[in-house]
C-alpha cells in the first residue's frame, strides 16, 4: 500500500465508514467539507438537503416581508 496514492487512500476510507448502502452519512460529510472543503461532499449535502432549506428560507423571507402564502 506504500505505493497507493493519497487520494486512492481517501477513497477508501470514505467507504469504509459510509453508511452499509454506501452513502456517507451527513455528519461525515460535514466532517470532510469543514476539514478539507471537500466539493464532493458539498455537492452530495446540497442535493440531499438543498431544496428543503430553500423553501424554508424562502417562506421566512415572504413572511419577513408581510407576504400571505
Amino acid at each position: 500500500m506504500a505505493n497507493v496514492g493519497m487520494q486512492t487512500v481517501i477513497d477508501r476510507l470514505r467507504r469504509a465508514v459510509s453508511g452499509a448502502d454506501g452513502r456517507a452519512d451527513d455528519k461525515l460529510l460535514l466532517t470532510l467539507f469543514a476539514a478539507d472543503r471537500d466539493a464532493a461532499a458539498f455537492e452530495t449535502l446540497l442535493v440531499r438537503h438543498g431544496p428543503m432549506v430553500r423553501s424554508v428560507c424562502s417562506r421566512i423571507l415572504r413572511h419577513g416581508r408581510g407576504f400571505v402564502d
